[in-house]
């Protein structure tokens, strides 16, 4: 699930106004990083799981079922 970047995210984030587009980036991606460990270490402490997180595990543990119907041939054919 993606959550959006807030000002307040950036607070303790020092810009330099000479930084290129790509050095902006850069430290956009390093708070995200650091908000979704803090959100996944909250996450693991609490034992919370999301929505998406038990649709994934019954998925996986759920197998298909195939059955084959026996043929109609004779038994001479086969």
């Amino acid at each position: 699930m993606m959550e959006f970047l807030w000002f307040k995210d950036f607070k303790d984030t020092n810009i330099d106004p000479k930084w290129s587009a790509f050095n902006y980036l850069l430290e956009v991606t390093i708070v995200d990083q650091e908000k979704s460990q803090q959100r996944s270490s909250m996450q693991e402490k609490n034992g919370l799981k999301r929505k998406h997180q038990f649709k994934e595990e019954n998925s996986k543990n759920k197998r298909p079922i195939v059955s084959y119907p026996p043929t109609l041939f004779p038994q001479s054919l086969k």
